[in-house]
């Protein structure tokens, strides 16, 4: 580590950190924050240590005081069943029981991924969270690979906009948020939510079911755990398809 100042206050016990710079281990971080940060990163999985650069106050006693700011980027990170190539950048500001993530920008399936992201962990029983990311030109089948087990032919590109505006991290049944997405030139039959009338569709002549997605847009809602949408269009020729109150367990 490259530190340009540290410098200890010894009635508040505290430690002030300036233009620290280093390859961190996320692990390492967690533990200086807290058990509760320990408990929030553990899906999170990174193949190496991300560069990173830190300063702020750490109070070694009375934690709610701390104040941190770490600019993190480089390293390949996975979350449950998704992965990233590489963060290119991402503002991590710590500040008591409090984490925010904000203008992080990261490799995604080929495409990119922004957002911001706020955590908080006063009641040890409920973590709370709020997030709004935005997904553009992910490959369908390079993500699909990831997240199902079973063979299937989804491809295509997708565009997603996704504000959770109310997330506890013990209780995904209470999830709330609301979104939108959009495919384009891709086989979407295979994907559950577009795939229901799959089968209908393949009894006309033509096999029509069976088509190329020239594009797909919805917007949704998520309550109770569950995404609903109204507004489903399928663009497959030399069908135009418009489903309306669907609903999917996420």
């Amino acid at each position: 580590a490259d530190l340009s100042l540290v410098s200890f206050h010894l009635p508040s016990r505290s430690l002030t950190i300036s233009n620290a710079v280093s390859h961190m281990s996320i692990d390492a971080l967690a533990h200086a924050i807290g058990p509760f940060t320990i408990k929030a990163m553990e899906p999170y999985h990174f193949d190496s240590p991300p560069d990173v650069k830190a300063g702020g106050t750490l109070h070694l006693v009375v934690r709610d005081k701390t104040r941190m700011l770490f600019e993190v980027k480089g390293a390949p990170v996975k979350w449950k069943k998704f992965q990233s190539r590489a963060i290119e950048s991402a503002m991590v500001f710590w500040q008591g029981k409090n984490l925010s993530i904000s203008n992080a920008v990261t490799e995604f399936y080929g495409g990119k991924i922004t957002g911001n992201l706020f955590f908080e962990f006063r009641n040890p029983k409920e973590h709370l969270y709020q997030y709004e990311i935005k997904i553009k030109n992910a490959d369908l089948k390079a993500l699909n690979d990831d997240l199902l087990s079973y063979t299937n032919r989804i491809s295509g590109k997708m565009d997603m906009n996704l504000a959770m505006t109310a997330g506890r991290v013990h209780f995904p049944e209470k999830l709330k948020g609301h979104g939108n997405i959009s495919v384009s030139d891709g086989y979407i039959w295979d994907v559950p939510l577009f795939g229901v009338l799959s089968p209908a569709l393949n009894s006309l002549p033509g096999n029509i079911g069976n088509n190329r997605a020239k594009s797909a847009t919805a917007a949704f809602t998520i309550r109770k755990g569950e995404i609903h949408t109204d507004n489903l269009h399928i663009h497959a020729p030399p069908l135009h398809l418009l489903y309306h109150a669907l609903r999917q367990h996420s």
